[in-house]
């Protein structure tokens, strides 16, 4: 055997390994990290108040009605207010709203067997939500407010 043969296979194959590795890196490149779902969003930034108070904490939902594709988008309420930037921006199309608001004195459960907070808006809100908008793409972001 030549001398330096087993090095230089060691190093042929490491180069092999980064050449893998390369591609790799490419197609993620390649790929983007945005979303790749061919669906058309908005942002959804708003203020959401119950009696006329702030929702201190709760959950926004907006789940495609009738004709409109997409998942279901869901956002937290904090102080008030909302925003659907985090997850993208909201499918455009038409959506029923469901709005969570929870008794912010109880602890949020952070597991199993734990008490949920009383929810403060009525059904007509969330489990039976008459709440309807209609987004469109002609302005990114939308503002959206919803007065309980």
């Amino acid at each position: 055997m030549i001398p330096g043969f087993n090095e230089l296979i060691a190093m042929l194959r490491c180069m092999k390994s980064l050449q893998s590795l390369a591609v790799v890196i490419v197609a993620i490149q390649l790929m983007g990290c945005g979303r790749s779902d061919g669906l058309t969003r908005v942002v959804v930034n708003g203020n959401v108040t119950l009696g006329g108070s702030p929702v201190e904490r709760g959950q926004i939902r907006f789940i495609p009605h009738v004709d409109t594709a997409g998942p279901v988008t869901i956002e937290e309420i904090l102080n008030g207010k909302y925003s659907c930037e985090r997850t993208g921006g909201v499918p455009v199309g038409q959506h029923r709203v469901e709005i969570l608001a929870w008794d912010p004195s109880v602890p949020f459960p952070t597991g199993p067997g734990q008490v949920t907070p009383k929810q403060l808006a009525p059904k007509k809100y969330n489990e039976e939500s008459e709440l309807v908008v209609t987004l469109d793409d002609s302005t990114n972001p939308v503002v959206k407010d919803f007065d309980l």
